[in-house]
């Protein structure tokens, strides 16, 4: 199925849309972002039993998108966060975040969207795809998450990567995705803890595909499922994670948008899915952690909560 882009203004003028007011600034290399996106990445230690990024299986390892610089390399290292890129579908194949809520340290909302100049240009999605329809450019890694200590300014401007941005439509987005979000926030926050959380899109060779009314150079797909999985360290039973999955399959496949919910969500149960069954699902291998059988319920921090 070939998706063509619609109109759905009920969502432009939302602060998920992420649309900045000026020009997108074109030429990466004289951007923002070339010039200081050197953070440390994504800290294996962080939760201080190491973790390491999710391992690709190997017969995916030819999608990866490599870096300029050293092509057996692949990881994108930003403030507090990396990125590994899906170069067929130009989109993170994931990302990894560390979140410190006991140092969070909230910025002012400051970022252009830029091409990453670490990596080719043909392997990332650009603003062709997100112009007047109703797909976001849907932060994978959110600008709050890593949004902490004395870099947290660093860390939010970065979060303004197109090689952290995904098809995702406004519909989840801006709703039970965001939910969820805050959820996984406001737990390090209100725990005042360490939690690593792993983000990505389902990738399927069954997408629908989307070339956004011919704006596209290169047509692309639209992933019909987003994945999370947060990651903490419990002192008595080691790694510990809870593991999301949330879909868009009606909207990407041009079936209307689901009804929206009378009130946000707090109950995340629903969207619990088993961390074997998403390895299967995303063709990653997310290390030795325990499956937690249980959600934790918290409290959303009120500088969260949106309004509709």
């Amino acid at each position: 199925m070939h998706i063509q882009a619609s109109n759905h203004s009920r969502y432009r003028s939302s602060h998920r849309q992420d649309r900045p007011v000026q020009a997108e600034k074109r030429n990466a290399a004289a951007s923002d972002l070339a010039k200081s996106a050197v953070g440390k990445g994504y800290d294996e230690d962080f939760l201080d039993i190491h973790l390491a990024l999710p391992e690709v299986d190997q017969e995916y390892q030819d999608q990866i998108a490599p870096l300029k610089s050293d092509p057996t390399k692949s990881e994108l290292e930003y403030t507090h966060f990396s990125v590994v890129m899906n170069k067929m579908r130009r989109t993170p194949m994931f990302t990894a975040v560390n979140i410190d809520g006991a140092q969070y340290n909230p910025k002012k909302r400051d970022g252009d969207w830029d091409l990453d100049p670490r990596i080719d240009s043909q392997h990332q999605m650009g603003g062709e795809a997100y112009s007047a329809n109703p797909w976001d450019r849907g932060h994978l890694i959110r600008r709050r998450d890593p949004m902490w200590g004395p870099d947290a300014d660093r860390a939010s401007k970065d979060t303004f990567a197109y090689t952290n941005a995904s098809l995702q439509h406004a519909s989840l987005n801006q709703h039970d995705w965001l939910d969820l979000e805050n959820h996984i926030l406001s737990v390090a926050r209100r725990n005042e803890s360490k939690v690593t959380v792993f983000t990505g899109p389902v990738l399927k060779e069954t997408d629908p595909s989307f070339d956004n009314n011919g704006q596209m150079r290169k047509p692309t797909q639209i992933p019909t499922a987003f994945w999370k999985v947060m990651v903490w360290n419990d002192p008595e039973e080691g790694l510990k994670s809870e593991s999301f999955l949330m879909s868009q399959e009606k909207q990407a496949n041009g079936k209307g948008v689901p009804k929206r919910r009378e009130e946000r969500l707090k109950e995340f149960s629903d969207f619990r899915i088993p961390l074997d069954k998403l390895e299967e699902m995303t063709h990653l291998e997310f290390g030795d952690i325990i499956d937690s059988p249980t959600t934790q319920r918290v409290e959303i921090m009120p500088d969260l909560v949106p309004h509709w």
